[in-house]
């Protein structure tokens, strides 16, 4: 699922985890909750996205936070 979520992020992985936190940085920088949320919702009325889908992403998104405490 291509996502305008990560349209900041370069389009391949860099290898060095400082370069990887520094990029994860700037798409942050970039991202409110309001345009996170008017993005979820903007591909759930467009069928971009299901329900379904959006509730696998918010579980793994929670259990990546466990991580970043």
């Amino acid at each position: 699922m291509a996502s305008s979520l990560f349209r900041n992020l370069p389009p391949s992985r860099p290898n060095n985890p400082l370069q990887m936190i520094a990029e994860f940085k700037k798409f942050a920088q970039g991202m409110t909750p309001q345009k996170a949320e008017q993005e979820i919702n903007r591909l759930l009325q467009s069928g971009q996205m299901s329900q379904q889908q959006f509730e696998q992403l918010k579980e793994q998104a929670q259990d990546f936070m466990q991580f970043l405490k």
